[in-house]
């Protein structure tokens, strides 16, 4: 039976695993790529609330870019909690972007190119070790150097407002993002684990992650898990296993039959 992994969780401490399912936000508004400034809407806020999975990964789409200077264009992701990811640092001189829909991607297989067509690349330009070179984000970005990559969020809550600066940094040209912008994230619930006054532990997760059953091993040499039979109870908004006193698995993690 193939499954899909979604959160393993070490006795005593939670890690973070493998994919679940994804989720994208949008913001539309158009967004004026000012000459020699910052963008008309500085930062471009996207809000999250209310939900109980963390951040596995993170892509970005820029829909409808449109710049006759490549160089020109700086693009500065920020999280609800201040991890920043410097996603494009003027990557190619006086080249056009011309109405392109760009994914960022750290996945992707090419960075962005001089002749740029829609499409999924690597975030690209910049370069930590050499961050006095890079133009310097206006307030209220934060100050680098930043991350030259998405992986930064990996793990993060989510919930909050993140924003998108778009910075020109050089004279006599401009454009446009005119169809704004989206976050797809892909997601990973967090296991926990609550030791009791009486010396019994449980295992919960959020209700949200419906369909999923609990697995466990001693070990994670091999391949020798099994199903954590007792049925869960909904408790505060969480699916919660009791496990017996002294009980012997270590390791669990969440799965879902596909």
């Amino acid at each position: 039976m193939k499954t899909a992994l979604l959160s393993l969780i070490l006795w005593g401490g939670t890690v973070l695993s493998s994919l679940s399912q994804t989720a994208t936000y949008w913001n539309t508004n158009y967004i004026e790529i000012v000459d020699d400034a910052p963008a008309s809407v500085y930062p471009s806020p996207i809000t999250i609330s209310s939900v109980p999975w963390r951040v596995a990964s993170v892509t970005v789409t820029l829909s409808n870019l449109s710049h006759t200077s490549q160089s020109d264009v700086n693009v500065l992701l920020v999280s609800p909690q201040g991890q920043a990811a410097y996603i494009i640092a003027g990557p190619n001189g006086t080249v056009d972007f011309t109405d392109v829909t760009l994914t960022l991607d750290d996945s992707a297989p090419t960075e962005i190119p001089s002749l740029c067509t829609s499409g999924r690349y690597k975030p690209t330009g910049y370069f930590p070790d050499a961050d006095y070179l890079f133009p310097v984000f206006p307030a209220p970005a934060p100050a680098g150097p930043y991350s030259p990559d998405l992986s930064v969020f990996q793990g993060a809550d989510p919930n909050g407002t993140w924003s998108l600066f778009v910075f020109d940094d050089e004279r006599e040209d401009s454009g446009m993002i005119e169809g704004g912008w989206s976050l797809n994230f892909e997601k990973v619930y967090p296991l926990a684990l609550h030791p009791m006054p009486d010396g019994h532990m449980e295992v919960s997760w959020p209700t949200e992650a419906d369909g999923y059953v609990l697995i466990a091993t001693d070990s994670l040499q091999g391949n020798n898990w099994s199903v954590v039979t007792n049925p869960p109870e909904v408790v505060s908004g969480r699916k919660t296993i009791k496990l017996q006193p002294n009980a012997s698995p270590r390791f669990f993690k969440l799965i879902k039959p596909l």
